[in-house]
């Protein structure tokens, strides 16, 4: 993965998204994950590959670009799990180059049990596995967070 970040002249540390959440009450929830030690970036994004929202070393057009790649290695995992595991459901995986990891997680499902949000973190090669497995799933298990999630498009 190149260091999309370093061309973005909009880069910021506070949150910033495709849309109006720089308003949002909630615009603080990806500062736990990208606040932690190693972590570069989160993510949130639709299933559809459109950001919901990004926190950390990553401007909007960045996180637009991994956003839809995310979601197309999102499709390919769960089809692979299909294939190899049926009736099993994609739920996390994670992506290694020789500087950083990807960590990518459903994060939402909708009434008819489709994939609708997911959440992905970005780190050096340092960082504490266990520490970002447990916050990635602590982040996704919140109660009182569904409305944050957005619906993807149909």
């Amino acid at each position: 993965m190149t260091d999309a970040s370093a061309t973005d002249q909009d880069t910021a540390a506070a949150t910033v998204t495709a849309s109006d959440t720089a308003d949002r009450e909630d615009a603080w929830l990806l500062g736990d994950l990208a606040d932690l030690p190693e972590v570069r970036f989160a993510v949130v994004f639709t299933s559809d590959g459109l950001v919901r929202e990004h926190r950390g070393d990553v401007g909007t057009a960045a996180a637009e670009r991994f956003a839809a790649a995310a979601s197309s290695h999102l499709s390919v995992s769960r089809a692979l799990m299909d294939v190899s595991s049926p009736g099993e459901a994609f739920d996390h995986g994670m992506c290694a180059s020789a500087g950083h990891y990807m960590f990518v997680r459903s994060a939402a499902l909708g009434d008819d049990g489709a994939l609708t949000a997911c959440l992905a973190v970005v780190t050096t090669t340092r960082v504490n596995l266990k520490l970002i497995g447990a916050a990635m799933a602590e982040r996704v298990a919140r109660p009182g967070d569904a409305a944050w999630f957005t619906s993807a498009r149909g």
